[in-house]
């Protein structure tokens, strides 16, 4: 039981709050919107330096789920 407790701290310290911006996305390179605790509006830092339009898919894609 204490390691599922600390599995689940764990993974509550790794989650996401933010993707990347599809022009981010598309170059893979790391979107910068702040701190994750603290995250501001876009445009992301990259987007506003090159004077890019700075915007997010609206869905999200799934997972392919390996059933064999």
């Amino acid at each position: 039981q204490q390691q599922q407790q600390q599995s689940a701290l764990a993974a509550a310290q790794h989650k996401r709050v933010y993707q990347a911006c599809i022009p981010c996305r598309r170059r893979k390179v790391r979107c910068d919107l702040g701190s994750v605790d603290n995250p501001h509006d876009p445009p992301c830092v990259r987007c506003r330096r090159e004077s890019k339009e700075c915007y997010f898919s609206a869905t999200r894609r799934k997972r392919k789920t390996d059933d064999g």
